[in-house]
Formats: structure tokens, sequence, C-alpha cells
């Protein structure tokens, strides 16, 4: 547990290593994988809410201890990213980047959100028209998974950073949406983890454009001008079976979000509007 603690230490500290002290570490770097995951867990969460915290994660390779606690996040240095979109390096170098810019008063969830995001790159690798990391979001998502599970994170904590990470990719398609959906979106609590991963995302990379994120970010505050507070459903999933016949399953989850959006799009304002919508056209979903 002093490996760890020792670089927590001397980062959240801003102090150095004696150098004994550096090549104890090092020489017993292995023994990092003797702690208990949940005591890991509690160090790295230090960790990473320091403000040094992209120092302490390349003490945490340099000394070789990464490997022991984080193998999946050690895959990512040198692992190549496009030159013409990644002028800042490798992918360890792009997630260090994101970490650093990522605002000091952002929760504890979006800084694991940031720093897992690409994580999935080095398995998603291949060369093709140029180099290419396709479905890395998705495949990123599952590594956090493995990784939050391994180190005992809540059930909740593992759903949120994962929902985030899977869908940090999707900027512009945020933009094409009709009214009603984006703002299912927007009014989604974890829409301002996702929002964060957004800007520490761009900001992480060399050339850097901001200007993707500052439509979403238009857009999102727009939506909270209209919803001072997430209104409540016009029907619930019992209205929906009452009134359809249909037993609880996912055809009713797929009418309940297209009322949703149409009540976010104020196409539907009243109960009675949605149950005469549910008539008119909700027999599609029968069948």
């Amino acid at each position: 547990m002093r490996i760890i603690r020792a670089i927590r230490f001397k980062n959240t500290l801003n102090f150095g290593y004696h150098p004994d002290t550096y090549a104890a570490i090092k020489k017993h770097a292995q023994l990092a994988d003797k702690v208990s995951w949940e005591r890991v867990r509690d160090e790295l969460n230090k960790i990473i809410m320091a403000k040094a915290a992209p120092v302490a994660f390349e003490d945490l390779q340099d000394t070789e201890v990464l490997p022991y606690v984080l193998p999946e996040l050690e895959a990512c240095k040198g692992a190549p990213q496009p030159m013409q979109y990644h002028q800042e390096g490798d992918v360890w170098t792009h997630l260090m980047h994101a970490l650093a810019a990522l605002p000091q008063d952002a929760g504890l969830l979006a800084h694991w959100a940031v720093i897992f995001h690409d994580i999935g790159k080095p398995a998603t690798f291949k060369i093709a028209d140029r180099i290419r990391s396709d479905h890395h979001a998705e495949v990123s998502a599952e590594i956090a998974e493995r990784i939050m599970r391994r180190l005992r994170f809540s059930r909740h904590d593992i759903e949120h950073v994962t929902w985030v990470v899977e869908h940090h990719f999707m900027m512009q398609q945020l933009l094409d949406m009709p009214v009603g959906r984006q703002r299912h979106w927007f009014l989604d609590p974890r829409f301002p983890d996702l929002l964060l991963l957004f800007y520490a995302d761009a900001a992480g990379t060399t050339p850097g454009d901001l200007s993707l994120y500052f439509k979403v970010r238009h857009a999102y505050e727009d939506t909270l001008a209209h919803f001072k507070e997430k209104p409540k459903p016009l029907l619930t999933g019992e209205d929906v079976m009452k009134a359809t016949g249909l037993k609880a399953g996912p055809e009713v989850g797929k009418i309940l979000d297209e009322l949703w959006e149409k009540q976010l799009s104020h196409e539907l304002q009243t109960p009675q509007q949605a149950l005469e919508w549910l008539g008119a056209h909700g027999r599609h979903h029968l069948g």
C-alpha cells in the first residue's frame, strides 16, 4: 500500500521522491498487486482528483506500478493515433492531456470517464485508409466496466461511467436529432458529465477545436432554460398498458420513450393529448 501512497503523497503535496524511495518503489512495484482492490480504488480515487493527476499517472507508469493496478491503461502507452487528428501523440498522451483539461470542480465519476474514454483504442487499432479505432467508444465502455468491477465500484457508479464513455463520440449526432429526442438526452442526469467529457476530449486534442462542443453546450443550455426542472411524464407505464392492452415489457418502454420525446418538444402537453395520440398513432407498436 505504501508504494501507491508514496506516489499519491508526492503528487498531491507537490513533493519530490528521495532517490532511495524512488528506487525502492521501482524495485518492489510488483507488490502493488498484493493490495486489496478496494484499497487500490480508494488510493486511485484520491490520485485522480488531485490537480497533479496526470503527473501521478505518469509516475505510476514510470515506476512500473501501473501494470499491476491498471494494465488496460498501461496498454495505451505507445498506442498510435492518426496524426491529422491527434498531433499530441499516442493514446496515453491524449488521455493525460484530456485529464489535465478537465475543470477541477468536476466530480469523481467525470474524472474516471475521461481516463477511460479512449482506453479501448489499443484493442480496436487497425490501419485502413489511415489509423482507425472503429467502435472504440463501445469497447472502451466494456473495458471501463471490467476495471470498475475489479476495483469494487458500486453498480450505480459503473453504470454512470460506462454510459458516459459509450456515448462520448456522438456530439454531431446530438445536434442532428429532432428537438424532442435531443432534450431527452439533455435531461438525462448523466448528461452533465458527458458534456464535461466532450470538453476534455476536445481540449486534450491537438489541433484543438471546441466549436462543436460550444454548439452542443448552447443547445443544452437552451433546453435547461425551457425546463427549470425535469417535467413529470404525461403518462405512466400503467396508463399505457391500460390504454393498449400490452403487458409490461420493451414495447411499453418504447411507447413511453416516444411519448416523452413528444412531450419535451411540446407536441403533447396534457395527459388527454397523450392518450389521444396513443389511440391514433400507438397502434403500430402493437404490430
